[in-house]
């Protein structure tokens, strides 16, 4: 049997790793999606890549990812959608 996947693709994120360390960190993620975020270069809507497909390309543990995007939930600029993932959130006016 073949499972299908429906979810939409998941964005490109380009993460960069802080000069003062050497593995990257929950704020480094923070501050790439927060970056992208704020330019508008994350369309409304869109999938990030999921928790455990980021730890393994990062090199980092899953509660690092997972920490780094409950913090965007908190900030207001992803939603985590059960099962589903975290998805970029209409950006407000007011600002964080």
């Amino acid at each position: 049997m073949t499972r299908i996947d429906n979810r939409p693709p998941f964005l490109r994120l380009h993460i960069e790793r802080g000069k003062s360390h050497a593995a990257f960190t929950r704020l480094d993620i923070v501050q790439a999606v927060r970056r992208e975020y704020d330019s508008g270069q994350m369309p409304v809507g869109a999938r990030l890549p999921p928790v455990r497909m980021l730890q393994h390309q990062l090199g980092v543990a899953k509660n690092t990812v997972h920490g780094a995007y409950e913090e965007l939930v908190a900030q207001g600029v992803v939603e985590n959608r059960d099962r589903q993932g975290y998805f970029v959130r209409a950006r407000s006016n007011k600002r964080r």
